[in-house]
């Protein structure tokens, strides 16, 4: 059997036989008064009679007063005998109303006091009329003491009857008694035993295990003590550094901030450049086409050079010409001098035209040789025109080769800038994001700060209601 049912069991057992008890107490305790009373009401029954027989004594003695000396004053007692005697008799009536009985002796007693009552009131009205004889006669003749001795026996009689029934209502006190104390020492007795019983069963059943319960609560408590100090250290650190966590979680917060703000500052610049780029690649595109036209210009200018190689080829053949023309007009007018010298007088004005013909062909060849050395020049500059206009073709292909390689280049920076403008508002969206998570995370930091707090807080109480786990055990084990 377990405790929970031992006790419940044995207490009320207990309870059952106290509650009987009580109850026997209680009803024993009311017979005990009952008896009580009617033992105490025997007496009163005796002492009534006592007082009507006094009553009528003192009745008696006010009517031999007043018969001895004719004084009216000794019949005070007989007159307050008359007064109360009808209420004495009635009031005995009904103390011995529950005794059959006692009414018949009790009517016998009336019957009989009566009698005196009347013997005493015709002797005093003997003595008031004056009729001594009468009166001495009547007293001698003992009717009144007869009747007196009457009266005493009939309350002796009531009086045995009486102390009969003190007699029985006494024995039944002494059985009510001993009733009540076979109840008590008995409940008492079985209490007792029920008790020990109830001890030796809790002794074995529970003082013992609750013996070895409370040693292992003891090292429980004990153990649990360590463990709590442990983690009273170990949430103590982790709350120092969740504290130191939270400050670097708010630096990392404000870093990130710093780190939107120029991120947003390099996705502008991005676009920027974007837009400058677009621009570069639109001037290189434009460059590119100015190169193409350009490339079309040289090589019209290649042409037009040559062209003017041929003209000036022309020109140096027909400054040869021109120089042969001299020659031969020299050699004319050489021949003109000499004819014009032969012709004497009427050769002088054909040798001033012939000199001033030989002048001009002198001129004309001079002309001639300067005009050959200018083609010769003209050449020169032209063949390194041509020369400068092939390099420049070669140079303008090139150029456009280069234009159009820094054409896809710009082509592949603008895509590149695109993409570092498209990653920029990736990362700025991610680093809002981050930021947003920071900000929870340093929210979470902190809520987790305020719980470390109170789980030491905890942890302190838990290691407070351990010592006082500790004490209680302690206290336990001494109690057993």
């Amino acid at each position: 059997m377990k405790i929970k049912q031992i006790l419940p069991m044995s207490l009320s057992i207990i309870g059952i036989l106290v509650l009987a008890s009580s109850l026997l107490t209680q009803k024993v305790n009311s017979m005990l008064d009952e008896t009580n009373f009617w033992v105490e009401h025997t007496y009163q029954v005796k002492a009534e009679l006592k007082q009507l027989e006094k009553i009528l004594v003192d009745a008696e003695t006010g009517q031999r007063g007043y018969i001895y000396s004719g004084d009216p004053t000794f019949l005070r007692p007989y007159n307050n005998t008359v007064s109360v005697i009808d209420d004495q008799i009635k009031l005995l009536f009904n103390k011995v109303a529950d005794t059959p009985t006692q009414i018949d002796n009790l009517r016998n007693l009336k019957v009989l006091s009566d009698q005196k009552m009347e013997d005493l009131k015709a002797t005093i009205e003997l003595k008031k009329s004056g009729q001594e004889e009468i009166l001495k006669q009547w007293v001698t003749s003992g009717r009144g003491m007869q009747i007196m001795d009457q009266v005493r026996e009939q309350i002796d009689i009531m009086f045995v009857e009486q102390n009969n029934l003190l007699e029985q209502r006494k024995d039944s006190v002494e059985r009510v008694k001993n009733i009540h104390l076979w109840i008590n020492w008995g409940g008492f007795a079985i209490i007792i035993l029920l008790s020990l019983t109830t001890y030796v069963i809790v002794h074995n059943i529970v003082l013992i295990p609750v013996q070895s319960i409370v040693k292992a609560i003891n090292k429980s408590t004990q153990e649990i003590m360590v463990t709590v100090q442990n983690h009273e250290t170990q949430i103590s650190a982790q709350a120092g550094a969740v504290n130191q966590t939270t400050a670097t979680m708010d630096e990392l917060g404000t870093s990130f901030q710093n780190a939107f703000a120029q991120v947003a500052n390099s996705s502008q610049s991005a676009t920027q450049a974007l837009a400058t780029s677009e621009n570069g690649n639109q001037t290189v595109q434009e460059t590119l086409a100015g190169m193409h036209n350009l490339s079309g210009r040289m090589n019209g200018i290649s042409e037009q050079i040559n062209l003017l190689a041929n003209q000036a080829g022309q020109i140096g053949t027909i400054a040869g010409l021109v120089g042969t023309l001299a020659n031969q007009t020299n050699m004319l007018a050489l021949n003109s001098a000499v004819e014009a010298v032969r012709a004497g007088e009427h050769g002088k004005g054909f040798t001033v035209v012939s000199a001033e013909i030989r002048k001009l062909a002198e001129q004309s060849k001079q002309s001639a040789d300067k005009i050959n050395t200018l083609v010769g020049d003209i050449n020169q500059a032209i063949h390194q025109t041509v020369f400068s206009s092939e390099n420049g073709k070669m140079a303008v292909a090139e150029s456009v080769v280069i234009v159009g390689k820094t054409a896809s280049a710009f082509e592949g920076i603008n895509d590149a800038i695109a993409n570092v403008v498209d990653n920029s508002q990736q990362v700025t969206v991610n680093i809002q994001q981050q930021n947003v998570a920071i900000q929870q995370v340093v929210e979470a930091m902190n809520s987790i700060k305020e719980t470390s707090y109170s789980i030491v807080a905890g942890i302190t109480q838990t290691k407070s209601e351990v010592d006082r786990l500790k004490e209680i055990a302690v206290q336990l084990q001494q109690m057993i």
